[in-house]
């Protein structure tokens, strides 16, 4: 025969096993061996003080949020004035706010650049930096050399894991540089303007 229990505290303990106490307070208390483990109530689920749900440990490696960025901002840099191995900001960056410290970033980057070159040594390199940190080590391309001015574009693919273990707004932003003070470098730039893009995916630590 069916009735109705508004709430309750829902005890289990070794000695009278499960044991149903009804109350007023609209919520539904679980308990072991008297010990507060979860209320259930209209807002939902909330653990007690120190308690987890097991079942976390199943989020782990699951993409939590995702943020994309398209950049068609081009970028000249002359070479000639701008020092070689000098970082420069290509303007394609995205910002994430981590929803727990535990978590990590996984990104993605397609980064579109341009460059003129008179020597063989001439080339160019992006990593991606948090804020002020490296988070990657260099990926260089180097423009070949034909005994005239070299035109190379190309896209660069960067991808890079990072545990920034916050849960403040973080930014991610690749930075380019060059080899030799000799041509011009331009980022976002192409017969259809080509773009940069980078995709940041926080993943369940």
């Amino acid at each position: 025969m069916g009735g109705y229990i508004m709430s309750s505290t829902i005890n289990a303990d070794t000695t009278n096993g499960v044991v149903v106490t009804s109350d007023t307070s609209g919520e539904i208390k679980l308990q072991s061996a008297g010990a507060d483990i979860a209320t259930v109530s209209s807002a939902g689920i909330a653990m007690a003080s120190g308690k987890t749900l097991t079942g976390d440990a199943v989020l782990n490696g699951k993409i939590l949020q995702t943020v994309e960025f398209t950049n068609n901002s081009q970028v000249i840099v002359n070479t000639t004035v701008v020092a070689p191995s000098t970082p420069y900001d290509t303007f394609t960056k995205a910002t994430i706010t981590p929803s727990s410290t535990s978590s990590k970033i996984l990104i993605f980057v397609q980064q579109s650049w341009f460059q003129s070159a008179t020597t063989s040594s001439q080339g160019m390199g992006f990593r991606v930096q948090r804020g002020s940190t490296y988070i990657t080590t260099p990926a260089t391309f180097t423009a070949s050399y034909q005994g005239v001015a070299t035109r190379s574009h190309a896209y660069t693919p960067i991808i890079a894991y990072d545990s920034p273990n916050t849960t403040s707004s973080v930014t991610y932003t690749v930075m380019g540089y060059h080899h030799t003070a000799n041509g011009e470098v331009r980022m976002q730039y192409g017969s259809s303007q080509s773009s940069s893009s980078i995709i940041l995916m926080e993943v369940a630590g």
